[in-house]
């Protein structure tokens, strides 16, 4: 039956890799494709299956630091090959992940040992290689992989959250290295007691570090719900200014009406049927030419376009735009206006770079198909495959503040909804398509 230990201590390993793995799969972005990524990590999951396996046959050693930040090197080296981090961050990562796991098993050693020796049992049954050390172990793989599997949901939910708090993370990290190698000393059967007595001290310590780290993040929350609101109130600004600057042109319009007919009845005497025809149209447009729309009713994403094609207007862009409901779109605001801002900004700026030659024009699609949101945006540009290179560039606006916010990159919301991203470019025109996860199924 000691094979059947070494068997769940090499799985329970293999475990702890793949979650390790995991986490790191849903911070950082991947260089690789998707197929080398699983190819890479089931080779480095096997490789430290077999330095676990021959360290505990070999050596019979239940815990070791040596196989641990060996194990570590490992994983952070992997990670650095397969995904887009740097090393600090990686070990970091890995630290955290490892040296958690081990102390909530010295924790649970340390009672166990307790409870055995107030029940006159043997006190090293589960610290010592045997069976029951196997079914314990057994019992840590069945729970490691659910919650490798929610933690990696929602670190991938909250990773460009989480980017902001690598300094605190760190901090944390090199908090758990001293006390792991304190409370390790439960395999070497040392002071079960004034062990179990010092986990109030950890506790304490661990609560101060993470309140602080919660005030850390509730204020990061505060200044970006802040600098949100101001957003929101720039744009209602500028919308509230254009219903008022389009309701006095109406007004006006619509006084000189009487003049328009009697016009247009001359017209159909003495002109062209298409002259009449061209002139109705550019009275329609006037009455119809307004940026308070509702273009998606969602009544950020309508308040950022209503902005930014009020932009293009004042530049002489024109713009078509065509959306089913988008009311029911699952993207936070920041997301919404990082993501269609910084679009239509380099749309924008793409347009006012071309020639007296190029038409210039936007135009922007949005659908809904089940739980996709499909964007198309078209732009002309003078050089399709330059303007193409610059489409995630940091704003050139001056009024950085409103203006692609600094925090959010459009690559990163894409990969945070399982998203893709296309570019067509043809002769002076450029589009991008779109595609990522914005409903509910």
């Amino acid at each position: 039956m000691t094979i059947f230990y070494y068997l769940c201590d090499c799985i329970n390993t293999v475990v702890r890799a793949w979650l390790a793995l995991q986490l790191a799969d849903a911070i950082f972005e991947p260089k690789l494709t998707r197929k080398r990524i699983y190819i890479g990590q089931a080779f480095i999951i096997a490789f430290i299956a077999i330095v676990q396996f021959a360290n505990s046959y070999l050596s019979h050693s239940i815990f070791s630091n040596a196989i641990l930040f060996v194990t570590i090197f490992i994983v952070s080296i992997a990670s650095l090959i397969l995904y887009e981090c740097t090393l600090w961050r990686t070990v970091c990562l890995n630290i955290l992940s490892w040296v958690s796991l081990a102390l909530i098993d010295f924790f649970i050693q340390i009672c166990g040992w307790l409870i055995l020796e107030k029940v006159d049992a043997k006190k090293d049954t589960l610290i010592s290689v045997s069976i029951y050390r196997g079914f314990y172990l057994l019992i840590c793989i069945l729970l490691l992989i659910p919650i490798g599997v929610s933690l990696r949901k929602w670190f991938n939910n909250k990773k460009t959250r989480i980017s902001g708090f690598w300094k605190q993370a760190s901090i944390i990290a090199l908090f758990l290295l001293p006390c792991m190698i304190y409370f390790q000393r439960i395999y070497l059967q040392m002071d079960s007691e004034k062990l179990f007595r010092r986990w109030w001290i950890f506790f304490m310590g661990a609560a101060l570090i993470f309140l602080a780290f919660g005030f850390s993040m509730l204020k990061q929350k505060m200044e970006d719900e802040k600098r949100m609101y101001q957003f929101e109130v720039q744009m209602l600004e500028n919308s509230y200014e254009g219903v008022l600057k389009n309701y006095r042109e109406k007004a006006i319009l619509m006084h000189d009406v009487k003049n328009h007919l009697r016009t247009l009845h001359s017209m159909l005497d003495e002109r062209p049927k298409e002259e009449c025809q061209a002139y109705i149209m550019s009275l329609t447009g006037e009455i119809q030419k307004k940026w308070n729309a509702v273009w998606t009713n969602h009544k950020v994403l309508d308040l950022v376009l209503n902005m930014k094609f009020q932009e293009a207007e004042e530049a002489q862009i024109k713009v078509w735009c065509q959306s089913d409901d988008l009311s029911e779109l699952k993207l936070d605001s920041v997301e919404i206006c990082a993501l269609f801002a910084n679009l239509l900004d380099n749309a924008v700026e793409a347009n006012e770079n071309c020639s007296e030659e190029i038409e210039r024009k936007i135009e922007i699609i949005c659908r809904r198909q089940g739980s996709i949101l499909v964007i198309s945006i078209s732009n002309s540009a003078e050089d399709g495959m330059e303007s193409s290179k610059r489409m995630f560039s940091e704003t050139t606006k001056q009024d950085k503040a409103f203006h692609g916010f600094g925090m959010f990159s459009i690559e990163n919301i894409i990969h945070n909804h399982c998203g893709h991203l296309e570019v067509k470019i043809q002769e002076n025109m450029v589009k991008i398509l779109i595609y990522l996860n914005g409903f509910e199924e």
